[in-house]
C-alpha cells in the first residue's frame, strides 16, 4: 500500500494521520491471545503502521492506537511502552531511525517503558505534545511546526509499518491485555480446570494456550471482552464483574457477557458490538456453531462485507435490526433479510 498523510482536524486540534500498512492478517496460530489480538486490532486499527497526531494526545500508534499523552492529565501514555517493545524486537530500517530520531532531540526510551530526556527525567507531557503535534496540540496548517509534525508522524507511521516491528507490536499489545488482570483472571480461573492460581503465571499461560485449553466459548467470549475493554477499560471490567456474580455456566456466561457488552449504551459500544461479532464470524477464527449460538442471524450478517475494508475508517455501519441487516452507507440504505 501506498503511504498517505493527510492533515486534518479534530474539535480545537489539528495534525496528520498517515496510512498506508499492510492489513493485519488473522493468525494462523492457535493462540487464544492472538485471536483477541486479531479482533482487537480490527476494531481499532486494521492496518499496521496507522498513527495520528490530530487530537492533542501527541501521538497514537499501534493495533490499540495506544496513545502517548493523556490530554486529560498531562501524563505519559501507553504508547512508550509499546515503542520500547518494538526498539526490543528490532533494531533496523525504519525502526531505527525511529530511535535515532528521538535521540535527535534527546530522548530515550527506557526499560521501564517511559521517555526520557538527556538528563534521565521523564519528559512532561506537554513538551511530548509541542515536539511531536504542536503547542496545545495544535499544528498550523503550514510553517516549520507543521513540517516537524508531520516528520513525526511519518517516522512513526514507516516504523510501526516495518514487518520487523510486528513481534514487537504483538507483544506490547498483550502485554496491555493484560495489565488489569484481577477480573480477567477470576474469569479464567473460574471457568478453565487447573488454570495457574498465580497471576503472574496465569498471564503467561494465556499466552501459549489453545483454543482447547481455554474452551471455544470463553476463547471467543474474552477475546470480545478485550475488544471492548480497551475502549473503556472501567465500564468493561465492570460489565465482567457483574456477569461473573451470576454464576453462570461457560457457555450461558459467555452469550451473558457479549451480549451484555454488546447491548451496553454506553459510548457507541451497541455499534461496536456488532462489527466486533461481524468480524468473529468472518474470520473464521471460531467454530461457526459456537458465534452462530452467541449471536443468531450473525451468518447472513456476516455475506456482507465491510463497505470500506480497514473497519475503523469505514463510513458504513452494520446495524442489526431483528432478523435483518441494515447497511447504512454513503449511497443509500440496504436491507438484507437474515435467513432468505
Amino acid at each position: 500500500m501506498s503511504e498517505s498523510v493527510k492533515y486534518t482536524h479534530y474539535q480545537d486540534k489539528a495534525g496528520f494521520v498517515v496510512r498506508g500498512g499492510p492489513a493485519v492478517q488473522p493468525p494462523t496460530r492457535d493462540l487464544h491471545m492472538a485471536r483477541a489480538f486479531y479482533l482487537v486490532s480490527q476494531l481499532e486499527a486494521a492496518n499496521w503502521g496507522t498513527v495520528q497526531n490530530y487530537d492533542g494526545a501527541a501521538m497514537s500508534a499501534g493495533p490499540l492506537h495506544v496513545i502517548g499523552v493523556f490530554p486529560a492529565n498531562d501524563k505519559q501514555g501507553p504508547l512508550w511502552g509499546m515503542v520500547r517493545s518494538v526498539f526490543e524486537s528490532s533494531t533496523t530500517g525504519a525502526v531505527l531511525a525511529l530511535r535515532n530520531k528521538l535521540a535527535s532531540v534527546g530522548w530515550t526510551v527506557g526499560p521501564d517503558g517511559v521517555l526520557r530526556n538527556s538528563a534521565g527525567s521523564v519528559v512532561p507531557g506537554n513538551v511530548i505534545v509541542e515536539q511531536l503535534s504542536g503547542p496545545g496540540g495544535v499544528v498550523p496548517p503550514s510553517g516549520p511546526v507543521y513540517d516537524r509534525a508531520e516528520g513525526w508522524a511519518i517516522a512513526f507511521h514507516r516504523a510501526f509499518a516495518d514487518p520487523t516491528s510486528y513481534p514487537g507490536q504483538y507483544e506490547g499489545t498483550i502485554d496491555w491485555l493484560l495489565t488489569n488482570f484481577d477480573s480477567e483472571a477470576d474469569a479464567y480461573r473460574k471457568y478453565i480446570p487447573g488454570a495457574p492460581a498465580d497471576n503472574a503465571r496465569l498471564k503467561e499461560w494465556l499466552r501459549t494456550a489453545s483454543m482447547s485449553d481455554v474452551g471455544p466459548y470463553l476463547d471467543l467470549a474474552m477475546s470480545v471482552y478485550h475488544a471492548f475493554s480497551v475502549n473503556a477499560p472501567g465500564k468493561a471490567r465492570q460489565i465482567l464483574e457483574a456477569t461473573l456474580a451470576r454464576n453462570l455456566d461457560v457457555r450461558a456466561f459467555s452469550k451473558a457477557l457479549i451480549n451484555a457488552l454488546g447491548s451496553s449504551t454506553y459510548g457507541n459500544w451497541v455499534v461496536r458490538g456488532q462489527r466486533t461479532m461481524l468480524v468473529a464470524a468472518r474470520s473464521g477464527l471460531w467454530p461457526p456453531e459456537v458465534v452462530k449460538d452467541i449471536y443468531p442471524g450473525v451468518t447472513a450478517a456476516s455475506m456482507i462485507a465491510y463497505a470500506v475494508e480497514g473497519a475503523p475508517y469505514a463510513l458504513a455501519i452494520l446495524l442489526l435490526v431483528g432478523g435483518a441487516v441494515l447497511l447504512v452507507g454513503g449511497t443509500g440504505v440496504f436491507l438484507h433479510r437474515a435467513g432468505g
